[in-house]
């Protein structure tokens, strides 16, 4: 007779769950034929010519321009790729080629390097890879790449990867110059229409979310090809003007959410019909307001009729479109705040736990009895990376997917198949990498894990052996991680959820201002853009959290209800601002309520309970409710 343990279902712990999760999306087969490309196309040029090893050098170029690329208008993604090639990965290998075999020289550099890389993180996007790039390929120097000789021939044929990798973009330049944009704003509408169907059901608070931040993108998209483009470019105007209706449509559906009332059922198909119009250049009528209908749908109504004439360029909809949408540049005042972020990075708690694990790491390289020890600095190095996510979450990822590609690589190997299975085994590990980066790192570590071994072993014939020295280092660089780059510091325990959410709170409060205050409506695209930009960072960091040790996923849980409130209470300001049209409500009740956010948000700040006040204006009660419900919400919060 079974007991009752037997009954007992085996539970699985919920930071697994998260560690193993895969995202949804979907397949990027593009960008796998351009990785197969990069990396196939070199290394089978050097079997074809007998010269693998120079083929193995430029298909590493071609894997780091690969992974270096990321969504944007052509030219920036080019100079960004050209950017990671020269200043990270070039001049990487030269300084590890320089301290190749240098002992203690070589650890003091890689020291030095880890902060700077840390520091140009700091920076921008483009900037942290190009600092990853610099410590990683400075680490590979130390290794088997710096001793080719003679020491100027790696960088180059580095380099010619690099340029296979520009000279691989070019075709889809010239065929499709606008393609992404086009996506971009394509892709508002389309969630647009997904918001509108799922209002009034559960799904209504994903599709939203969905909505701003595919207008996120798009606009950060678009503006990044602005600042590219000298002079007017009325095709990039009127697709700002798109998204400018977009937003207006998507502030109508949640005061239609807030009110309880439902859209006219030919807004969502209208969406729809103008998220194709975007791409095919078609022609799209408008639709009918109701007679007496809701200030919502009204605007609701009329932003889409707005977009659908902009689509059609009817009525010279385009005319002063483009004014205020782009600051000019200040060259000063950018180069003065880039100072002031190098200046403070020098100090940030993670450069100096970055440089105490690369320490470490290059400590061990050197004591212990390791044939590949260049590779515990290289996986320090990419775990410890700030921007990547969770540090913990990232070790557990990483370390699995070491263990699986190493097995797979070591198979390959011990096989001893021919020259062109081998080849094909790499095409195929480089067409994965895109698809693993797009679903979780733990897969992209299966395949980058194989592929990387694999064009080691085709570098220095080391064979079956070589995979499992990739995973002995691997996995001591993730213990290095973990053990002193993440346990020892009450940071890594202690999620910044209540400075963010202050934050949170204090955009809140400007975008309330904007949007009601002085007596008019601002519908800026700032004000609203960061204070979206301020909730999905806080969903990203509380989503990240719950992958981590159970003390820092129960604090960070309680603080889920807070964060929902967070975001009715931008939905209540987007609400009140969509139906007070016309009709603006009194600048004193606006700047009492502002007020009031601002001082929750000190109060966050302190760690000490939100005054209970509040002031009760009737022209804003919606707002009100949201920020009771605010109130309410930190109250039954514990302090993390």
């Amino acid at each position: 007779m079974a007991g009752p343990a037997s009954g007992r279902r085996l539970r699985v712990p919920g930071w697994l769950i998260e560690v193993a999760r895969a995202a949804r999306g979907p397949v990027p087969w593009a960008q796998m034929g351009f990785t197969a490309l990069a990396v196939g196309a070199p290394l089978a040029a050097g079997l074809t010519a007998g010269q693998l090893g120079p083929g193995v050098l430029v298909a590493m170029g071609g894997l780091g321009g690969a992974l270096a690329d990321q969504i944007g208008p052509y030219p920036m993604r080019m100079r960004r790729i050209a950017a990671t090639g020269v200043l990270g990965g070039a001049a990487g290998l030269l300084l590890g080629t320089a301290i190749h075999h240098h002992g203690w020289l070589a650890v003091g550099v890689l020291v030095v390097l880890a902060g700077l890389s840390a520091v140009l993180s700091s920076i921008s996007a483009t900037w942290s890879t190009i600092g990853l790039n610099l410590l990683v390929y400075a680490a590979l120097g130390t290794g088997p790449l710096g001793a080719v000789q003679p020491w100027w021939l790696p960088p180059l044929w580095l380099v010619a990867g690099v340029c296979w990798s520009l000279v691989l973009m070019v075709p889809g330049w010239i065929l499709r110059p606008r393609a992404v944009e086009q996506h971009r704003v394509a892709a508002v509408y389309r969630a647009l229409a997904a918001d509108l169907h799922a209002l009034g059901t559960e799904g209504f608070d994903a599709t939203r979310r969905d909505v701003a931040a595919a207008l996120d993108v798009a606009y950060e998209e678009l503006v990044s090809q602005r600042a590219a483009v000298r002079g007017q470019d009325r095709r990039l105007t009127r697709l700002v003007a798109l998204l400018n209706q977009a937003r207006l449509a998507e502030e109508a559906s949640a005061a239609l959410a807030y009110a309880g009332e439902q859209p006219p059922p030919e807004a969502a198909l209208q969406a729809d019909a103008l998220a194709e119009a975007v791409q095919d250049g078609r022609a799209v009528p408008e639709i009918d307001r109701p007679a007496a209908a809701d200030p919502a749908v009204l605007t609701l109504c009329g932003a889409l009729n707005g977009a659908a004439d902009v689509v059609s360029g009817r009525g010279g909809v385009l005319s002063g479109a483009a004014g205020g949408a782009w600051s000019t540049w200040e060259g000063r005042r950018l180069l003065a705040a880039l100072a002031e972020k190098v200046r403070g990075g020098f100090t940030s708690t993670f450069v100096i736990r970055l440089m105490l694990c690369i320490g470490v790491a290059a400590v061990f390289s050197e004591v212990l009895p390791l044939q590949r020890s260049y590779w515990v600095v290289l996986a320090v190095a990419v775990i410890m990376k700030p921007d990547f996510g969770s540090v913990f979450a990232r070790a557990l990822q990483y370390g699995a997917g070491t263990v699986l590609g190493a097995a797979a690589g070591a198979l390959i190997l011990a096989a001893g198949p021919p020259e062109l299975v081998l080849l094909a085994s790499v095409v195929l590990f480089a067409a994965l990498l895109p698809y693993g980066m797009s679903r979780n790192y733990a897969l992209f570590a299966v395949f980058f894990t194989a592929l990387i071994v694999l064009l080691i072993d085709a570098l220095t014939h080391s064979g079956w052996p070589l995979a499992h020295a990739r995973l002995i280092d691997a996995l001591l660089g993730c213990g290095i991680a973990l053990g002193i780059g993440y346990a020892p510091w009450p940071s890594s325990w202690h999620v910044g959820l209540r400075r963010d959410y202050a934050a949170g709170l204090d955009t809140a409060a400007r975008y309330l201002d904007r949007a009601l205050g002085q007596g008019a409506r601002d519908i800026s695209v700032s004000a609203r853009t960061q204070a979206r930009r301020q909730v999905a960072a806080l969903h990203t960091a509380f989503q990240r959290s719950l992958a981590g040790p159970r003390r820092v996923r129960q604090g960070v849980t309680a603080w889920w209800p807070a964060l929902v409130a967070l975001e009715q209470l931008l939905d209540a300001i987007a609400a009140t601002a969509v139906t007070a049209v016309g009709q603006p409500p009194p600048a004193t009740a606006v700047s009492e309520v502002s007020a009031a956010l601002r001082q929750i948000a000190a109060s966050v700040r302190s760690g000490k309970p939100p005054d209970q006040r509040l002031p009760s204006p009737p022209s804003i009660a919606r707002v009100t409710d949201a920020v009771r419900s605010v109130q309410h919400s930190l109250a039954e919060t514990p302090p993390l």
